[in-house]
């Protein structure tokens, strides 16, 4: 059997992803890196910790999603399933995360070894507000654990990566994906840890294609970012309970999300690089 080769451009014409342009990413992205600025600018040095300004942050980290689901629907009708919202094999999908876990695990370790994170936390958002009170360090939690896996989720793995992947196959979609998921970090972590955004974005874009869902990658960025917390000395919250309550959250409010969507009536799993009808017919 001949390998499929991979279209030289989407299909227009073709329902839901599959005809997603990787003109509709230019625009996501420099939207959603525009609005990462603005974030960054509206929570300042971080000596004066408010509550306005993060609040503020968590509405833009949001944003993205509103918007990804105005372009995709530029070309035409969409459903949860186009943004990877369905049910995973969840055997192969905890094999998988297990593995990316170990991964990021040893890199981390090596970036320490080389260089050292000092006593810089890995998050700068999570710096400036560890010890300012209840209520500020909730929002930081929305913030950081449930807020910024959802928005960068469904904009890099739901959209940009389904959307190259359509141009030009998933090896490059991942590595174009995976550079603009570390430059939204730029400013917002000490720049040895973008190696490890890095690391992290290659291996959710693994996830999701090896899954076909959105979810494995939601649940696993919500669990590493929510366990970063315990990384500030002066955290003295239940880490554990921290990681749990940011995972459910994260994932109930996906459900949501794929609700609002709607299925289509005839769903069925399928690889997110699986090439439509007509671009088989090019490739013969």
């Amino acid at each position: 059997m001949e390998p499929t080769a991979v279209p030289n451009r989407p299909d227009r014409s073709a329902p839901g992803a599959a005809g997603w342009t990787p003109a509709s990413t230019v625009v996501a992205a420099v939207v959603t890196l525009a609005l990462a600025l603005a974030g960054r600018m509206a929570l300042g040095d971080g000596r004066e910790p408010r509550l306005a300004p993060t609040m503020l942050v968590i509405v833009l980290t949001l944003v993205p999603i509103g918007v990804i689901v105005v372009l995709a629907r530029g070309h035409g009708t969409v459903s949860a399933p186009d943004f990877g919202l369905r049910r995973p094999p969840l055997l192969r999908a905890t094999v998988l995360m297990a593995v990316i876990g170990l991964t990021l695990f040893a890199v981390t370790a090596l970036l320490v070894a080389l260089v050292g994170f000092g006593d810089e936390a890995p998050n700068y958002t999570l710096a400036r507000a560890a010890v300012h009170g209840t209520p500020n360090a909730l929002l930081v939690i929305v913030l950081v654990a449930v807020a910024s896996p959802l928005g960068e989720e469904f904009l890099v793995r739901g959209f940009l990566y389904r959307a190259l992947v359509n141009w030009r196959g998933p090896l490059l979609a991942a590595f174009i994906s995976t550079g603009v998921f570390a430059a939204f970090h730029i400013g917002w972590v000490p720049p040895a840890v973008l190696g490890l955004s890095v690391v992290f974005g290659l291996g959710m874009c693994l996830l999701y294609h090896r899954t076909g869902s959105l979810y494995p990658a939601l649940g696993f960025h919500a669990l590493l970012n929510a366990s970063s917390i315990g990384t500030v000395p002066a955290w003295d919250w239940p880490l554990p309970l921290t990681m749990a309550a940011a995972v459910v959250a994260t994932l109930a409010i996906a459900r949501l999300i794929a609700q609002l969507l709607g299925f289509p009536e005839n769903d069925h799993e399928v690889d997110v690089a699986e090439p439509t009808p007509s671009a088989r017919g090019r490739s013969s």
